[in-house]
Formats: structure tokens, C-alpha cells, sequence
């Protein structure tokens, strides 16, 4: 799982460690592109993985609140203060609109908690946050809200975003590589402009502002989960890792005696 642009990455320890592989997974054909050019693990070696879950029987049901979910971790790497950012843009608008930020803590979750005690009255009061939230929880909020966001510029896949798909909920993310290779932009979810809240703000807008745009792009991703995305797909595939490494071991290596 790279996280090639992140503070303190060590590529070249990584690199040294990826030398020795005989056969390497990759979560998205962007890091499969980043294995060969920047970590010089040969192409046939590496096998697009990816990330799965489980698919429900039925999505959620709509119509659905004008609710934004954001779940992971609590931390401003994951650019929290932009979306944060984003509905101060939207509240004037649409004021009934619902930001709920559940997740795990972290020891800088209460710069987030900062942010938000910041906001006027009413805006604040459009904000849940709730904490280390049980699946069930987590389950519920997926398949009621109006859109998933994940806003980080730092991820190897976000398993979230397939997590959203099988309840039919929409997702908006950055326009970034890595995220490329798994959503298309106004198919089953919107991509928007990394590090600018307003370009966030018009994408969850426009899922705000239509109950219709926003079924229409859940179900589509809730196809794109089940064609690429369940854990069946991803096993196959970790299991055709599996026999491309044991295949190479098997083979003599051209210094071999």
C-alpha cells in the first residue's frame, strides 16, 4: 500500500523490500503504474488487487436526508478542515444540510473539534461527530446518507468508497490518480478538485440538490462494486498473486548452478 506522496514516506526502504519480491500486489493501476516507474518492480510481476466488501442484499432506500458522511479516521491528514470548509460554503444555501464525521480518534482529532466548536450556532448544530462508532452504526449511516466524502489527499485506495457503493451511497473524493482508478466522475460518484473547499462544496451541492442524481450515481456504483469489487473478486485475484509468486520461485535463476 503505497503512500508515495505522504510526509515522511520511505521510498527507498521500500524499494529495497519490493527488490526481493517475487510477485507484488497493487491496490489501484495508478500504484501498479508508481510500482514500475518509481520502485523498479518489473510490470509481470505485479497483479492489481485492489479492495472488496460485502455486498447486501439491498441497498438503502430512497429518498434520503441531505445528509454528508464522512467516516474514517479523525485527522487532519485527511483534509477534514477542507470539507469542514466545503459546508460553511453550503449551510448559507442549503441550511438544513447534516454533517456527521464518525471515526476512530486520533491525538489530533480535537484541532477538528476546534474547528467545528468555531461555527456559528446553527451551523453547529448541522454537525454530528461521533467516535469509534460500531458497524452496525456504521452500517446505518451508509445506507441513509445522501453522499459518502472522502476529502484525503493521501490514500492507497479508500476502502470506504466500495464500503458506500454497497448500500447505493453516491461518493465524492478528489480528482486524483488514485482515485481515478476506481470512480468515474458523474458515473458513480463525483471527482472534484484536490485542496479546494469551493470545488468540493459544488460537488456535494449538486448531490444536495437532487435526490435523483444522487440514486442515479449509487446504483451505478453499487454495479461497479459488484462487477469489480466483492470479496470474491478481490480473493481470485490475490490468489493468482499467490501462484505468480510460487510460479517464479519455482524457476532457476540464471546465475543457478
Amino acid at each position: 500500500q503505497l503512500h508515495h506522496d505522504a510526509p515522511n514516506w520511505c521510498a527507498d526502504e521500500v524499494k529495497h523490500y519490493l527488490s526481493f519480491a517475487d510477485a507484488v500486489t497493487a491496490n489501484t493501476t495508478y500504484e501498479a503504474d508508481l510500482l514500475s516507474a518509481e520502485y523498479a518492480v518489473p510490470a509481470e510481476r505485479i497483479i492489481v488487487t485492489g479492495g472488496g466488501t460485502d455486498l447486501p442484499p439491498e441497498p438503502g432506500t430512497w429518498p434520503r436526508p441531505p445528509r454528508v458522511l464522512y467516516i474514517g479516521r479523525k485527522h487532519p491528514d485527511k483534509r477534514l478542515d477542507h470539507l469542514i470548509h466545503a459546508m460553511e460554503l453550503i449551510w448559507p444555501e442549503i441550511p438544513e444540510a447534516e454533517l456527521v464525521i464518525a471515526g476512530a480518534r486520533s491525538r489530533r482529532t480535537p484541532q477538528i473539534e476546534a474547528q467545528i466548536a468555531a461555527l456559528p450556532e446553527a451551523q453547529r448544530r448541522q454537525v454530528r461527530s461521533p467516535d469509534n462508532i460500531p458497524e452496525a452504526e456504521k452500517i446505518d449511516l451508509l445506507r441513509t446518507s445522501r453522499c459518502l466524502v472522502l476529502p484525503s489527499e493521501h490514500e492507497s485506495f479508500g476502502l470506504v468508497l466500495v464500503e458506500a457503493w454497497a448500500y447505493g451511497t453516491p461518493v465524492v473524493t478528489n480528482d486524483m490518480p488514485v482515485f481515478q482508478s476506481t470512480v468515474t466522475h458523474d458515473v458513480d460518484g463525483i471527482l472534484v478538485e484536490p485542496r479546494d473547499p469551493a470545488s468540493l462544496a459544488a460537488g456535494l451541492r449538486k448531490l444536495l440538490e437532487s435526490q435523483s442524481l444522487s440514486e442515479r450515481l449509487g446504483t451505478e456504483g453499487r454495479e461497479t462494486l459488484r462487477t469489480k469489487h466483492t470479496w470474491e473478486h478481490v480473493a481470485e485475484r490475490y490468489e493468482a498473486t499467490l501462484r505468480l509468486g510460487i510460479e517464479k520461485a519455482a524457476k532457476p535463476t540464471a546465475n543457478a548452478n
